[in-house]
């Protein structure tokens, strides 16, 4: 089933690219429900969700061209946690809905912070790959692919007990590695000032 929707995904991402209105139509009708079902989780207002799926959309159609989609679902849920984190950071009233990983992701220290978030990315990289092979399935499933506790328990044929576990010890996990990384960082920032 995810072979066949990858597949048809790709032949309307390249009909897509073509500029062809009825391919883009296909995929607003595939998707919209989805995107906005996950928005509202996030934003838990209508019209702030409606808003981050017609954005999604529009840059989706925009930038056709330019923009080099390997899978479109993925590309799709990840526009929309930009678009999201844009609403938050335009509202700052939902700031409590950050999830505890994501939040760490912002540097405390404001000098050099692509530098850290490169840093940072590849420490994510090296921790993720040292993860037992079926929490790293089941952490990449979530945080990249996007997909819900539901969806990883039934795609992996486990309990939804066994995937909130396996995401509360990698959240806890990576807060406390993300934590002593921190607090070298910050070290070696007063350590460089004084």
């Amino acid at each position: 089933m995810t072979q066949l929707r990858m597949e048809n995904d790709a032949r309307l991402l390249a009909r897509l690219n073509k500029g062809e209105q009825a391919a883009f139509n296909e995929i607003y009708e595939q998707y919209w429900e989805q995107l906005y079902r996950k928005a509202y989780q996030r934003l838990q207002e209508e019209s702030s969700a409606k808003d981050v799926v017609q954005n999604v959309f529009v840059s989706l159609w925009q930038r056709r061209k330019e923009v080099a989609i390997d899978n479109l679902r993925s590309y799709l849920y990840g526009a929309v946690r930009f678009q999201v984190y844009n609403q938050i950071n335009l509202s700052n009233k939902h700031s409590h809905f950050f999830d505890p990983f994501e939040a760490m992701m912002v540097s405390p220290i404001q000098t050099d912070q692509e530098l850290i978030r490169d840093d940072l990315a590849k420490l994510l990289l090296a921790w993720i790959d040292t993860l037992p092979r079926k929490r790293r399935q089941i952490f990449v499933l979530h945080y990249k692919q996007q997909l819900s506790v539901v969806e990883i328990a039934n795609e992996l044929g486990v309990t939804r007990k066994t995937v909130y576990n396996q995401l509360n010890n990698c959240v806890k996990e990576l807060q406390w590695k993300l934590a002593k990384y921190y607090t070298l960082l910050l070290l070696i920032h007063f350590a460089f000032i004084n």
